[in-house]
């Protein structure tokens, strides 16, 4: 088989930001509660190149990203006696 020349790049970056709050009750009466917000958010880029145009003239070029983000919400109460 013969040698080839070729040229074969894979690239890959990925960005990624979160931020939460979260709330507690400080009082000293018989209720305890907590509620928060979370917020999430990625996108990832790829990029594949393959290139065979000094061995059989071909070049493969492949692009891939995707994006996502996620919400929550969450309060919970205790009452002790």
């Amino acid at each position: 088989m013969p040698e080839s020349d070729a040229d074969i790049t894979n690239d890959s970056e990925i960005d990624v930001f979160s931020q939460e709050l979260r709330l507690e009750s400080t009082t000293d009466g018989g209720t305890y509660w907590t509620a928060g917000v979370f917020y999430s958010e990625d996108e990832i880029t790829e990029s594949y190149e393959m290139d065979f145009t000094a061995f059989q003239g071909l070049h493969f070029d492949n692009r891939y990203v995707q994006d996502s983000d996620s919400r929550c919400s969450t309060t919970r109460s205790l009452r002790t006696t």
